[in-house]
């Protein structure tokens, strides 16, 4: 009797098992959606030992989230520098300990994708800063972050277009002379972000005059246009000092590719073997026309040393810092990318990067820029990068988008 009862037991817990399992399948096969409201009820505490995250999608407004494992990330395992990791990283601790932000419990939030406190990355900077080697500083993204691929929820797809860009040099003067007339203005004090203001057309017919409002004055009308492309740049004055540029806000209007307004109108074929650069420096006058096409406007200001600040206001590492869409990856986060081979690496690019810029044509969930910083072999690089190519997100442990995932798995 007392054995019919043990086997009845048996038969009773493996039926739960099979069921268990079943059920656990079909919840892996779902997909799970976080939204605002979800976000904001979500206050459990979870330890920042590496979370148990089910192979499944996770979706985050647009963006689709996979875990995967560090194996799957291409050459994590192989040649990569993480001391250029580190060095990347480390300008998100300073930006998260600066005196703006010392002592407030920030989120690293603008985009659906929720990220840590400013807290809680200053607790992983106190480990990360004792890291020396390569090793211990790969072993330390491996313990305190999870790493997923990320995917366009709309088109399904998990690749994207990259490209570079650079920090110009450009010859200027305090002083407008015959040799030295293209202005750099700093912010006129009426805009505010987000607002439309003058056009590039309505400025260059001088809807400034007047307003001392000019940081720089530069020699060349192509420099002048390509450091509002490239967002940074460093002039280097008459006097023999240097005036290091950085962003600080646009006219609100939309960005459009004064080349391609010019190959659309025929006048790329009227060339005569230049280039279109090279043909506006040739005829300014005329050039200026073409450039207006492109209506979007940068502001500009001067930078107390350096070091390049990006939109997040977090210092830029030439090779481990990115442009994105902040409003599908956000500022701060963690991004190892993965490309198709490009002129200067056979092998693509496979790396660490933070996001902590963005720029006018950087739209969509797959995309980004990467700044190689400045010199002759940033511009080479930043000028040979259009390449497809995709990308994974660190997430902390400790994260919100990882408590969500938790919860809801």
């Amino acid at each position: 009797m007392f054995g019919k009862k043990i086997g009845l037991l048996l038969l009773a817990l493996l039926f739960f098992v099979v069921c268990c399992k079943k059920s656990a399948k079909i919840q892996t096969d779902q997909e799970i959606d976080f939204s605002p409201e979800i976000s904001s009820i979500i206050t459990q505490t979870y330890q920042k030992q590496t979370p148990q995250i089910s192979k499944k999608f996770y979706t985050f407004g647009k963006v689709k989230l996979l875990p995967v494992k560090y194996i799957e990330l291409p050459n994590w395992h192989g040649d990569y520098n993480f001391l250029l990791a580190k060095k990347a990283f480390m300008q998100l601790c300073k930006f998260a300990n600066s005196s703006k932000n010392k002592g407030k419990n920030i989120e690293f939030k603008n985009a659906s994708i929720r990220l840590a406190t400013a807290e809680e990355y200053l607790f992983l900077c106190s480990q990360l800063v004792k890291k020396r080697s390569n090793e211990d500083i790969k072993y330390f993204f491996e313990k305190n972050f999870t790493p997923f691929k990320i995917y366009s929820r709309d088109s399904g797809l998990d690749s994207g277009t990259f490209t570079g860009y650079y920090r110009i040099e450009l010859d200027g003067s305090l002083k407008k002379t015959r040799q030295y007339k293209y202005p750099v203005y700093k912010r006129p004090p009426e805009l505010k972000n987000g607002e439309k203001y003058h056009t590039r057309e309505q400025i260059a017919g001088g809807a400034l005059k007047g307003r001392k409002l000019e940081l720089v004055w530069l020699k060349d009308i192509v420099d002048a246009y390509l450091l509002h492309i490239q967002g940074t740049g460093i002039a280097r004055l008459t006097n023999g000092e240097k005036m290091f540029l950085s962003f600080d806000v646009k006219n609100g209007q939309e960005y459009s590719s004064a080349a391609q307004y010019a190959k659309d109108k025929g006048i790329m074929k009227n060339l005569g073997g230049l280039t279109f650069y090279d043909w506006i420096r040739q005829n300014p006058r005329e050039g200026q026309k073409f450039l207006n096409a492109n209506k979007s406007f940068v502001f500009f200001k001067k930078s107390e040393d350096s070091t390049v600040l990006g939109s997040s206001g977090i210092g830029l590492v030439p090779g481990a810092s990115m442009a994105v869409d902040s409003s599908f990856v956000p500022y701060s986060a963690a991004l190892w990318l993965a490309t198709e081979p490009t002129p200067y690496s056979a092998q693509g690019v496979n790396a660490f990067f933070i996001a902590a810029d963005t720029g006018a044509d950087i739209k969509g969930v797959i995309r980004g820029d990467i700044y190689f910083g400045n010199g002759e072999e940033a511009s080479y690089n930043a000028h040979h990068t259009k390449v497809s190519g995709g990308y994974y997100i660190l997430l902390p442990n400790g994260s919100i988008a990882i408590k969500q995932m938790l919860k809801y798995q």
